[in-house]
């Protein structure tokens, strides 16, 4: 993760962040430190943000989506505008539309080992 967020030129393992994210997001990725002696200091807060990142990067290592060819992806990785699991959400903070596909969770954890 570290070589990962210290990235600062696109390309393999760069780590992109939506211009959206809230302040709190980056606060979180900074909670902890790694000392001189390679032991993990807190530095007070929450740092859900870098564990949920962690865990995204075992994701994609493991469903190899690092080799996704990008001139002809999967459904899921689809662009944003075209992609069939991509909603919107209206006032009511529902669903405008139904994905064309669910996700079988139970698939997902078997393919997770």
């Amino acid at each position: 993760m570290n070589n990962s967020l210290e990235r600062d030129i696109p390309g393999p393992n760069y780590i992109h962040f939506p211009n959206w994210l809230p302040l709190s997001f980056y606060e979180e990725l900074t909670a902890e430190t790694r000392t001189a002696d390679g032991k993990w200091e807190e530095l007070g807060g929450p740092n859900e943000s870098w564990d949920l990142c962690a865990y995204n990067r075992a994701c994609i290592h493991k469903l190899k989506a690092d080799t996704i060819n990008w001139n002809d992806p999967p459904s899921w990785a689809q662009p944003w505008d075209t992609n069939s699991r991509v909603y919107t959400l209206n006032a009511d903070n529902e669903p405008d539309i139904k994905p064309k596909s669910t996700l079988d969770l139970s698939a997902l954890g078997h393919a997770l080992g």
